[in-house]
């Protein structure tokens, strides 16, 4: 008998090359098999199976599209066919192990069919818990040192622990290291299984199979990773449309204890999965609240002190309005935030390289209300998901999404003592997954297109016309207050139109509540209002930022601490339900859903 083993190899053995920044395009094709190695598991694939399936493989790799069948003889057989750790009831293996025909590639089966994933041979090398220093974590060898002639597998198996001859600590939950570091104080319940590499060379290396299944799962639905309109945050006025943003107690979070830790972790949590929280019941300035603000005005200690507890850091990007800053009318303003005009949808600090990852907002006083007036014109603020609103012009106008992945706009910030330029794509996708990972908006601070100085005039013509289309197509996904009257089809025109309508949430902050949002998925803005003659009235917030890499490893370290795991999603293969967990890829941007269990 006879097993087919569909490998996907190189076209050819050219040199490694760099693959292309994820700001020029949204679709990414590999280069060589050493590569892609380190993006499973949408690059590679292999299957045990007589009907060769070929849908989980991202298209857009291209240099896997050739692929090579081969029978493996008995002695081959014998060579890659493996005893398991996992023993059914009757005492029968549960899984095997494969290996291609080279070496090259290893793969863990179910059934025959993969379910644990597929390795390249250079991949699992490099990812030797040997190799992996016991408390720094850092790599003691990389994939320069490999020799690609001896990098070869001779047999590998599935292990039980009892039979490793020097096992070490298993990853925890979350981590990227291939073992767990002496300096991890979490228990978690210990994985009985090792995969067992023997090498060419007569070296021998073992890896935690559960940590190898975070990474390799070929039905991995990379969709789940993607922030759309079911986790957005909707209209107050309808039901129907998206979630209602999360509501906690100032106190609640400030109180330093173990319960207001877990309490700051449920805080991220929501940010992460929704976007936004909004935090009620924050002090007036008392002697307490002025005892705590290390010599700052009191009013400006609340927010301030909130940001730090969050982020457990300094507050960040202070450098042009402060690390505190008032947001209120004043002549001369040098932003027009500090004016009462209408702020459409946009994120602050855009011509920064990295903008500021939360912003908070504390309401010291808004507009008041006039007799009969309609609720209007008081400052409301607005939000609307930009990450969810991309995934969705995705969907309705692919050709117009793959314009805003791929033109690069010019955000700038240029005044007396202020000369920040940068240039960014509006839409940034993975080369992992195609997930959008990073949005880029801000109408009042872009200058002129920088158009390529080799392009013609027809050329360029063109271009700004489909830019142009794709802008307004975007600006009516996040603006429901957007102009009518634009180049596009008018069907498209009213579906975008309808769902800035449903997903915009509006809301008069009232004094002591704190809007806290991710400024890297979540476009902010406020509506007009009236100025008072009594300046004692007029709408007053106080803000700050934190940094992303800081926020994030505030909510890593509380998840660890609080052992709550990242999301584990529910894959199907052959009409079974499979639970897998998602490795928690940092991309500085919090938008990985988190499931707090």
């Amino acid at each position: 008998m006879t097993k087919t083993v569909i490998c996907f190899t190189r076209r050819s053995r050219k040199p490694l090359s760099i693959l292309p920044s994820p700001r020029t395009s949204s679709c990414r094709s590999t280069h060589s098999l050493a590569s892609a190695a380190v993006r499973f598991p949408s690059n590679i694939n292999c299957h045990t199976t007589q009907t060769p399936k070929l849908s989980s493989v991202n298209p857009c790799h291209d240099s896997f599209s050739h692929i090579r069948q081969c029978s493996l003889t008995k002695k081959e057989i014998s060579r890659s066919l493996a005893s398991s750790a996992a023993f059914d009831g009757e005492g029968q293996s549960e899984r095997t192990v494969e290996i291609s025909k080279n070496g090259k590639l290893i793969s863990i089966s179910h059934d025959h069919i993969i379910v644990d994933g597929t390795f390249h041979a250079a991949w699992l090398w490099v990812n030797d818990p040997t190799y992996c220093h016991p408390s720094s974590g850092q790599r003691l060898r990389s994939l320069g040192d490999l020799d690609v002639n001896t990098c070869t597998i001779a047999s590998a198996k599935i292990a039980l622990i009892s039979d490793v001859e020097c096992d070490f600590p298993p990853s925890p939950p979350g981590s990227l290291h291939p073992k767990g570091l002496v300096s991890q104080a979490v228990q978690q319940e210990e994985s009985k299984e090792r995969l067992k590499v023997v090498w060419e060379s007569g070296e021998i290396s073992y890896y935690d199979v559960d940590w190898l299944a975070r990474f390799a799962s070929p039905n991995n639905n990379s969709s789940s990773r993607r922030v759309t309109k079911d986790v957005a945050i909707g209209a107050m006025h309808d039901d129907t449309a998206g979630v209602s943003i999360p509501k906690f107690d100032y106190e609640e979070v400030m109180t330093t204890d173990d319960a207001s830790s877990s309490m700051v972790c449920n805080v991220l949590g929501n940010i992460m999965e929704h976007g936004a929280v909004l935090i009620q019941n924050a002090p007036a300035v008392t002697e307490d609240t002025l005892a705590k603000s290390q010599n700052e005005d009191p009013n400006e200690a609340i927010v301030a002190n909130l940001g730090r507890r969050i982020c457990n850091s300094r507050l960040s990007h202070g450098s042009l309005y402060g690390d505190v800053f008032h947001v209120k009318s004043m002549p001369g303003a040098h932003n027009i935030a500090y004016t009462s005009q209408a702020l459409p949808p946009h994120q602050d600090l855009t011509y920064y390289e990295s903008k500021p990852f939360l912003q908070l907002l504390h309401c010291i006083q808004n507009a008041p209300l006039h007799e009969g007036d309609d609720n209007t014109g008081r400052g409301e603020s607005i939000l609307i998901d930009a990450m969810a609103a991309a995934e969705e012009l995705r969907r309705l106008a692919p050709d117009l999404f793959e314009i805003l992945c791929s033109v690069e706009a010019t955000f700038c910030k240029q005044r007396e003592g202020a000369d920040m330029v940068s240039a960014k794509p509006h839409i940034v996708v993975s080369s992992y997954d195609q997930s959008i990972i990073e949005i880029n908006w801000s109408p009042p601070f872009e200058g002129p297109l920088l158009l390529p100085p080799t392009m013609g005039f027809k050329e360029q013509e063109r271009l700004m016309d489909d830019y142009t289309m794709a802008y307004q197509a975007m600006e009516c996904l996040i603006d429901s207050h957007a102009s009518s009257g634009s180049m596009l089809p008018q069907s498209l025109e009213r579906e975008l139109n309808s769902y800035a309508q449903r997903y915009t949430w509006e809301y008069a902050l009232n004094e002591g509540e704190i809007l806290v949002f991710n400024n890297q998925r979540m476009l902010h803005g406020r509506r007009s209002f009236s100025l008072l003659h009594d300046s004692k009235k007029q709408r007053h917030l106080i803000g700050c930022y934190t940094d992303a890499m800081d926020t994030l490893n505030r909510f890593r370290v509380l998840l660890r601490q609080h052992k709550k795991h990242s999301r584990s999603i529910l894959t199907r293969t052959d009409g079974e339900l499979l639970k897998r967990e998602y490795p928690g890829r940092n991309q500085g941007n919090g938008t990985i859903a988190i499931l707090l269990e």
